[in-house]
């Protein structure tokens, strides 16, 4: 497994005491996760990948909003944006499927 950028490395920091919650996140491992302007930004290289990320969204959500590490995550796949959340409100759009 290649080694994961910083941001991924505080999200899984976040969750070290728990390990069934971290478990969760490991395919944040295959994704290119990213920050600019106050958004993440999580490019999937597979749906599987996309599916396992967007059921973790409340994992990734705790420590971005702990940690005030932005106001949206974005999740992308093929270079298509599939979902946004806003981790102030919970809200969660999905733009394709």
């Amino acid at each position: 497994m290649k080694r994961a950028n910083q941001l991924t490395q505080l999200i899984w920091d976040f969750w070290r005491e728990d390990r069934d919650e971290l478990k969760k996140l490991i395919p944040l491992a295959n994704c290119k996760v990213s920050r600019w302007w106050g958004v993440i930004h999580i490019h999937c290289c597979d749906r599987e990948t996309v599916r396992s990320i967007m059921e973790a969204e409340e994992l990734i959500e705790q420590p971005t909003i702990e940690l005030r590490l932005a106001n949206k995550v974005k999740i992308w796949f093929d270079n298509n944006l599939v979902a946004v959340f806003s981790v102030k409100s919970s809200k969660k759009m999905v733009v394709q499927e």
